[in-house]
């Protein structure tokens, strides 16, 4: 093995180690692009060095040789749960026809790792690093069904979980409301819909755990779907009246469906980081034609008096300002939309027009 190849299996190593110790979304997509990087680059060594050898060299390396596959990080799931189990359903088409030392999971007091290896040419991992409430790891597995892997998590304690990681958790409660029990029916009413909830189908919780969505118009007159930290453009419509969306980055497959009352459906699984800064620069350029086109204060100060606001709130930070256009670019748009929605004034008395009334 070459030096070059050698470092490049240390990085490889090294990346997935880092890989299963991240538990923020963003940091992981970060490790996982810049490990498919690392492993493109090893395979075009490696096909580079069989290449160079003699025609028996290459038939021995091919006896020799192991198939190199890629890592996919499994970021769609679903999950139910029983008096006893935790219950994660992986759909991954074929994967019952692999054999079955190629299926493997590990199990920790809070945490396990499910492991596919060469399906389809790819490996695909589920790590979750930190799960919303503690296990028993001997008495956890896997079970392999058609086109599906179904873990089984022990529950230490009998107890429902609300969500699967502990992350989610806390943002579930984060979102309660904090009122006191006064004997308020609304106090009845949010217990009904969190037992509805509990009690739904797959369906239903997967519909439930999807990112929040927003419609956004375009310069052009249409609609943009942000999804999460994500943005799709409008693909096509469908024949219910729903609509499907592509990402908006160059080269990013994932899309998104919604259905015929704007409720998201379905979304795919990004291969690029979140675009959260850029979205919120977006943001602020849409408050400063909102205002430009209601209010007549100059263009700058309107400008001005949001880049201040949102710093000050801490909403405009250093990769925010790397989004956001400067003043005269701005400015522009500004003054096209104020003009473009706006009646103009006249400039002289013979073009005033006054109703003989």
């Amino acid at each position: 093995m070459s030096e070059r190849m050698e470092e490049l299996t240390k990085d490889i190593a090294e990346l997935k180690k880092l890989l299963t110790q991240a538990t923020r979304k963003r940091v992981q997509d970060a490790i996982a692009m810049e490990l498919r990087k690392y492993e493109t680059e090893l395979t075009a060594a490696q096909d580079a060095s069989v290449n160079s050898r003699t025609p028996s060299d290459q038939s021995t390396a091919a006896k020799t040789s192991v198939k190199k596959s890629y890592t996919t990080i499994v970021r769609n799931y679903s999950w139910d749960q029983s008096e006893k189990f935790m219950k994660i359903y992986v759909t991954l088409k074929n994967v019952h026809s692999l054999e079955k030392e190629k299926i493997t999971s590990e199990f920790g007091d809070k945490d396990f790792k499910l492991h596919v290896g060469d399906l389809d040419g790819k490996n695909h991992e589920l790590n979750i690093t930190n799960l919303a409430e503690y296990i028993k790891p001997d008495s956890s597995y896997h079970k392999i069904k058609t086109d599906m892997v179904l873990v089984m998590l022990a529950k230490k304690e009998l107890k429902s979980w609300t969500a699967v990681t502990a992350e989610e958790k806390r943002a579930q409660e984060a979102r309660k409301p904090k009122t006191e029990k006064s004997g308020d029916p609304s106090d009845g009413l949010m217990d009904i819909m969190k037992q509805m909830y509990d009690d739904g189908d797959d369906q239903m919780k997967q519909m439930a755990e999807l990112p929040a969505i927003e419609f956004v118009p375009t310069s052009k007159g249409g609609e943009s779907l942000l999804c999460g930290s994500f943005k799709f453009r409008f693909n096509m419509r469908r024949n219910d009246g729903g609509r499907y969306w592509k990402c908006s980055q160059p080269k990013c497959k994932a899309t998104a469906i919604t259905d015929g009352n704007n409720r998201l459906v379905k979304v795919g699984e990004h291969s690029h980081p979140s675009i959260q800064a850029k979205l919120t620069a977006e943001e602020i350029v849409r408050g400063i034609k909102r205002r430009a086109v209601e209010e007549v204060t100059p263009i700058p100060r309107i400008y001005q008096e949001e880049v201040v606001n949102g710093t000050e709130r801490g909403i405009i930070d250093e990769e925010v300002s790397m989004h956001l256009p400067q003043m005269n670019g701005c400015k522009s748009a500004a003054y096209r939309q104020r003009r473009k929605l706006r009646l103009l004034l006249p400039n002289r008395r013979e073009d005033l027009v006054l109703d003989d009334d």
